[in-house]
């Protein structure tokens, strides 16, 4: 939607913490942003290379990168999303909280996701939660488990199955999915896929 009226939509995903390599979800995110006439560039192979490669210094590679994102959030609305940033490294991190700093003077929106379950005291996000907080003032968006009524509804929508039958499914989905709309999907894909 946000493409369709005009964002730019930029998306990087961190992976897990033994495999990521420093500033992954910001390469990515580069290596995917449109290059357009009259945009301050980033230095030369940004998009390919290894950004302190290119850099030279984090407080370098963060100059260059705001000052990119002003440029293009004065020509388009722009969204960062950032996925996974339970398994990112402190580089990203630490280039994320000069970017939030920043972003009040932009039309810039970041999404970032985590999962709060798999955070634990020795993630760099862990340390690093607390001043992202104080620093961007997020609306922070809690995922909670789909209750009876929210699964009998999806049930209803999407089937015609008599009231005892659609009570059963209900009632299977709950036992199984626990209210994970994700698990719930694929249940329901499951079934389907079986003709069950």
């Amino acid at each position: 939607t946000a493409r369709e009226d005009g964002a730019v939509v930029l998306t990087g995903h961190c992976y897990d913490l033994e495999s990521g390599s420093p500033f992954a979800p910001w390469a990515e995110l580069l290596r995917n942003t449109p290059v357009e006439e009259g945009l301050l560039p980033l230095s030369a192979g940004a998009h390919d290379a290894g950004l302190m490669e290119i850099a030279g210094s984090k407080d370098a590679l963060a100059t260059q990168i705001t000052a990119f994102l002003a440029a293009l959030s004065a020509k388009h609305p722009v969204a960062l999303v950032l996925e996974d940033m339970h398994w990112s490294d402190q580089a990203s991190l630490d280039l994320l909280r000069t970017v939030v700093r920043r972003v009040p003077a932009w039309r810039v929106l970041i999404i970032a996701t985590f999962r709060d379950n798999e955070l634990t005291l020795d993630q760099p996000l862990h340390r690093v939660l607390p001043q992202l907080v104080r620093e961007g003032r997020p609306l922070r968006l809690d995922l909670r488990a789909l209750a009876a009524h929210d699964i009998l509804g999806l049930v209803a929508a999407r089937y015609q199955l008599p009231a005892e039958d659609e009570a059963r499914l209900v009632t299977h989905l709950l036992r199984y999915a626990e209210g994970n709309p994700f698990y719930l999907e694929e249940l329901l894909r499951t079934l389907e896929h079986e003709q069950i």
